[in-house]
């Protein structure tokens, strides 16, 4: 049973009674607790409706007291007890009250909580999703500064090829449960990425840049995120270190960028092309001889015998422009080296169904003293005679 004194300890309680009192100082005890009962105020203020007047708390507080003082010493931590649990009980209650919110709370989590494997695939979809586009943005950035046209269909392949390598790696990231060993390998991979990619950027060749600078800078990039803030400040200041000693550039202005693109779009013009290139025309028919096939062979000094050095087809045009594509003349081509050029004509005939006299036609050639970067052999061709030339 609630008592008026712990009510009338209360703040809003104490109060609402002295507002009472003020504004009608005549009323008695139970007049003022009608009034309670009557505005809601009880209800209101979250009271007991069972409370008893102070006159009342006062006597049983009295007759507890005198209790106590008859009971002994021996009775005095019973009667301590049956008080405030039995007595009070106000407590008792709100305990009981608080674990019953505690277990529905805790039963309605336990209903709407997702399993433990279905919020792994969750979390590597949601890790995944933003460093797969960090690769694909990366790709396109590094083939558009060399002017070359990015397809859709290409970069969806490129990306489905290096997707499930970017997944496994993050997968293990996330669920691993060895952090120091994990925090280890991120920090050597953050630094190991950060100056390789720095170092490919102003070094090396356009192919080396455009294949390699979207997987390094993804891996950079989320070894940085995933890093605590203390390595990943010391690996990014390793990085920096390193750009300063070797001299290289993180910012490029406008005219450099230019001439190191288009120093680059020459290269690979020129390795691209063959330096040595053929085309065969079929003088009978007028127009080009396609899908003859074509092998070049080099004379060997040390035993004087030809060794093939490659092969390949004509095209619709009847020429085979990468006969030794990826390759210069100073690859390949030795000063006043002997080479030969051999068509294969019998075979392009006998799939025309036309009678030759000249089953293969062998061009013998020799270089000067110093090669010229491109040699073009042009062949006339017909069933009973051939010419060539050496061409531009």
């Amino acid at each position: 049973m609630a008592r008026l004194t712990e009510v009338h300890d209360g703040s809003d309680s104490d109060d609402a009674a002295s507002t009472s009192r003020q504004t009608r100082p005549g009323l008695t005890q139970d007049e003022q607790e009608q009034i309670l009962h009557k505005f809601g105020l009880i209800e209101k203020l979250g009271l007991p409706k069972d409370f008893v007047t102070m006159e009342e708390a006062q006597a049983q507080l009295d007759a507890l007291n005198r209790a106590k003082s008859k009971g002994g010493s021996r009775r005095a931590p019973e009667a301590d007890d049956d008080d405030s649990d039995d007595d009070y009980g106000v407590a008792s209650d709100h305990e009981l009250d608080g674990d019953d919110t505690a277990n529905r709370l805790m039963q309605e989590q336990e209903a709407t909580e997702m399993s433990p494997r279905v919020e792994s695939i969750l979390d590597l979809v949601i890790w995944t999703m933003p460093f797969g586009f960090m690769y694909t943005l990366l790709d396109v950035l590094v083939r558009q500064q060399y002017g070359e046209t990015v397809g859709f269909t290409d970069e969806v392949a490129r990306l489905a090829r290096a997707l499930p390598v970017l997944a496994f790696f993050i997968h293990y990231n996330l669920t691993s449960q060895r952090q120091a060993l994990i925090q280890g390998m991120l920090f050597v991979l953050c630094s190991a990425c950060g100056c390789s990619l720095i170092h490919i950027v102003n070094k090396s060749s356009y192919d080396v840049v455009v294949q390699r600078v979207a997987p390094l800078g993804t891996l950079w990039i989320f070894s940085v995120v995933r890093l605590d803030l203390l390595p990943a400040c010391i690996s990014l200041a390793l990085t920096a270190m390193f750009v300063k000693q070797t001299e290289l550039k993180i910012m490029f202005d406008y005219a450099f960028d230019k001439k190191v693109v288009e120093r680059s779009l020459r290269q690979a013009a020129i390795m691209s092309k063959s330096p040595i290139t053929c085309h065969v025309l079929d003088s009978t028919l007028g127009k080009p001889a396609s899908n003859v096939r074509v092998q070049l062979e080099a004379l060997s000094p040390l035993n004087s015998q030809f060794h093939i050095l490659a092969t390949g087809s004509t095209n619709a045009d009847g020429r085979c422009p990468d006969l030794l594509a990826g390759h210069t003349s100073q690859d390949v081509l030795a000063p006043k080296g002997i080479f030969k050029m051999t068509f294969f004509t019998g075979e392009y005939f006998d799939k025309a169904g036309r009678n030759t006299f000249y089953p293969q036609v062998e061009i013998l050639f020799q270089l000067s003293d110093s090669p010229d970067p491109h040699y073009h052999i042009p062949l006339l061709l017909s069933p009973f005679s051939y010419t060539t030339y050496r061409g531009s």
